[in-house]
């Protein structure tokens, strides 16, 4: 009997009994062993009992084994992750160790909310501000060279600025290459940056400055640069692969820089680009793993996953967004948590009072808004994954646009008097659908295979759906008929009064716009002459009455809202009572702009592996 209960409780489960059918056959084997010998009467009096017993007894006890078998193999406690909020200024993001580890190099605004370039000591939060420029944009993306004497980034506006560099202890920063961005410095000098292609594109290149020489890559980065492996032979990136030979859709890549080839190390994410559109990835200390963050739903989930496409392993799960992230020497990690609530307001063009019309928890800063010929606006909203349209109305609860259990977003426009065009469908979302206001049922679909669709416009009667897709600005008929291009482009608007489509195309040194007449003509540039430029990505109904209001581009921590004077092309700030990011903007059927505006709320912190 102790040698079968010893079996029962052993380690290893190779050495247990492996059905209750094989213990019961061992306890009948030991009663009738028992009561033949004569000295085990208790037991030989058991075996008289019922099999049916004699098994439930055996399947308990080979319970037990197995409950007391995983105690006793049960493996150290899984490893965990311990956090702390690292000090420094509010609104401060993308955190940067240097290669020793003793500084962290940020982006945070400066006593006047000019985006800079800070340098602090993580022990004690003394911090240093290492850039003063105001005049060439604001600083977003950060990379430490790799003997940790000076600091990369990039400046940005309407368009990308340059890449520069500063001395970390100080002094004038220095343009390294202009209109590039995403700076990732290489252990042989080189950097890998990005620029605006021919299409418009943001394509991964490689720039050595001593001889000014620069490779492309075959993709297109995401919001997030590309980081190297140690060693600088690889580097991961979020994007999209380009030309032939190349796996199409949006993943996470390792490159390789010598061949230039790409390896697609995820499943394709178009589906969480499309929802929520915010990634990271940046390879492990030892080389062997990218870690990737990714917002879905309300949550970013944080997983390391492995070269030889083992499965990822999770690491951790935040509340907010991720915006950028980075690996100490000691293995630690670094990122920021950022939160940005959009509000819906309406305010008058000659500045003052803001009017909230609503909050919008589901929204992102990617998407359009629609303003209808009632002054109703009609916005995309997510939830639990999905997306829908909302009908909105200033005091009223919003309502849901579309009858359809499908996913229906933006972009998006108002088509003729009573009709909303969108896009429909699971990605990569290659439908537009047209619906009717009044009963939200879906009264046209339209097939379109020109690319992702970024922007969206109608013409006063609806018959023609303007897209702008792959950096092309595309005449789409309403009646199913093949696209027509029109010209290259990244955001579009149109002015029924004026018959016209504007053109909004970004490019070196800044933004332009072009007017397109509707009916066929040739176009015509504005110029815009200043003191201000365009920033964020025009809506829609931007433009009535001579007048293009629109995000304007500033070296500051939020855009303000502004207008230009078509007929002259110089802009004017709308001064309001309200403080927020202003990204697209409309005019409404009153007379006032209607506009998106996000706040911004972020940390910095440091996440150590702790083995309990």
């Amino acid at each position: 009997m102790r040698q079968i209960v010893s079996n029962c409780l052993e380690k290893d489960p190779a050495n247990r009994f492996q059905s209750a059918r094989d213990l019961a056959f061992a306890l009948g084997a030991l009663s009738q062993a028992g009561a033949q010998s004569g000295s085990a009467p208790a037991l030989a009096k058991r075996s008289s009992l019922p099999r049916w017993a004699i098994l439930a007894f055996a399947a308990a006890m080979l319970a037990l084994g197995i409950f007391a078998g995983r105690l006793l193999q049960r493996e150290p406690s899984a490893a965990s992750w311990s956090g702390v909020m690292l000090g420094g200024p509010e609104r401060a993001f993308a955190p940067r160790p240097s290669p020793d580890g003793h500084l962290l190099a940020f982006i945070a605004p400066d006593a006047d909310d000019f985006m800079q370039v800070w340098v602090m000591k993580p022990e004690t939060g003394n911090r240093v501000l290492l850039t003063h420029n105001r005049d060439h944009g604001y600083a977003w993306n950060l990379s430490w060279s790799p003997d940790g004497s000076r600091i990369y980034f990039d400046r940005n506006e309407d368009s990308p600025k340059g890449v520069y560099s500063v001395p970390v202890l100080g002094g004038e920063e220095q343009l390294v290459l202009e209109s590039a961005a995403q700076p990732e410095a290489l252990p042989d000098g080189s950097i890998l940056l990005t620029r605006l292609n021919a299409e418009h594109l943001k394509q991964l290149f490689r720039y050595r400055p001593d001889s000014g020489k620069l490779r492309a890559y075959p993709v297109e980065t995401s919001e997030e640069p590309p980081r190297a492996f140690p060693g600088g032979r690889q580097a991961a990136l979020v994007g999209t692969g380009l030309g032939p030979g190349v796996e199409a859709g949006t993943h996470l890549f390792v490159l390789g820089l010598e061949a230039g080839t790409l390896r697609a190390l995820s499943p394709r994410l178009e589906e969480a680009f499309y929802v929520d559109g915010t990634a990271a990835a940046v390879p492990s200390r030892d080389g062997k793993a990218v870690i990737f963050s990714l917002l879905q739903g309300n949550s970013t989930h944080v997983s390391a996953l492995p070269l030889d496409g083992s499965p990822g392993k999770p690491l951790l799960n935040l509340t907010s967004q991720v915006y950028s992230m980075d690996t100490g020497p000691d293995g630690s990690l670094y990122l920021d948590q950022v939160d940005r609530p959009m509000d819906l307001v309406s305010f008058s063009a000659k500045g003052g009072r803001v009017e909230r019309l609503a909050t919008l928890a589901g929204a992102a800063a990617m998407d359009n808004f629609a303003v209808l010929p009632d002054g109703r606006a009609v916005w995309p909203e997510r939830a639990a994954g999905r997306v829908r349209l909302l009908l909105l109305e200033s005091g009223k609860q919003p309502v849901q646009l579309v009858n359809t259990a499908e996913d229906n977003t933006g972009p998006l426009t108002a088509a003729g008097p009573g009709e909303v065009a969108f896009l429909i469908g699971p990605v990569p979302r290659k439908t537009i659908a047209l619906a009717a206001v009044s009963t939200g049922r879906i009264t046209r679909r339209i097939a379109f295979d020109k690319g992702r669709i970024d922007a969206m416009a109608a013409s006063p009667d609806g018959g023609t759906i303007y897209c702008v897709a792959g950096g092309m600005v595309w005449a789409v008929p309403a009646s199913g008929s093949a696209p027509r291009k029109i010209r290259a482009g990244d955001s579009i608007a149109v002015d029924a009064a004026a018959n016209a489509l504007f053109v909004v195309s970004k490019e070196h040194p800044q933004s332009r716009l072009f007017r397109v007449p509707l009916e066929g003509g040739p176009e015509t540039e504005i110029p815009l002459t200043g003191p201000y430029r365009i920033g964020a990505p025009v809506n829609q109904d931007a433009v009535r009455n001579g007048r293009f209001v629109t995000s304007l581009g500033s070296s500051r921590w939020y855009n303000p809202p502004g207008i230009f004077d078509l007929s002259t092309g110089k802009s004017a700030l709308v001064k309001l009572d309200y403080t927020g990011d202003f990204w697209r903007m409309a005019w409404s059927t009153d007379g006032n702009v209607i506009g998106e505006a996000l706040g911004w709320n972020s940390t910095m912190w440091k996440f150590t592996l702790e083995v309990r």
